[in-house]
C-alpha cells in the first residue's frame, strides 16, 4: 500500500521497467481515478487525477485489522469468531477507530463464508 503526503491510499497497479503504478483504493467503490506512480526507491514520481472522496486513513487501518483477525480465525477454526471481533473491538483506541468497524454480525458472517469456502 501507498500513501501519499494527503493519507490518500493506492494498491499496486502494475510494474513496468523501473516505475510502479498505483490506483485509488476507492477506485471500484467509489470510481475514484486517481492515480500515482514511484520510482524504484519508493518516493513518489507523480500524482494524476482528482480524488472525488475524502482521505479516511482511520479507516483503511481498521479495515486492514479486521482482515487480519477474520483471516486468521478462518485458518484456525478454534478462534471463536465472537472472540476475534471482541479482540478488534479491544485492540482499537480511539472513539473514531471504534466508528469505523464492521457490524459484529458482518464481522462474525464473513468468518462463517470463509469457513464454508474452505471447507468445500
Amino acid at each position: 500500500m501507498l500513501i501519499d503526503w494527503q493519507n490518500f491510499c493506492y494498491t499496486k497497479n502494475d510494474s513496468i521497467n523501473d516505475r510502479t503504478y498505483w490506483k485509488c483504493v476507492e477506485r471500484d467503490a467509489r470510481k475514484c481515478r486517481a492515480r500515482a506512480s514511484t520510482m524504484p526507491d519508493g518516493k513518489i514520481n507523480s500524482l494524476s487525477g482528482e480524488h472525488n472522496h475524502l482521505s479516511d486513513i482511520v479507516g483503511l487501518r481498521v479495515k486492514a485489522k479486521e482482515r487480519e483477525l477474520q483471516t486468521k480465525a478462518i485458518e484456525d477454526p478454534r478462534i471463536n469468531p465472537r472472540a476475534a471481533f471482541a479482540d478488534l473491538a479491544s485492540s482499537l483506541k480511539t472513539p473514531s477507530e471504534v466508528a469505523r468497524m464492521s457490524l459484529s454480525t458482518n464481522f462474525v458472517r464473513r468468518i462463517h463464508y470463509g469457513h464454508k469456502a474452505a471447507s468445500g
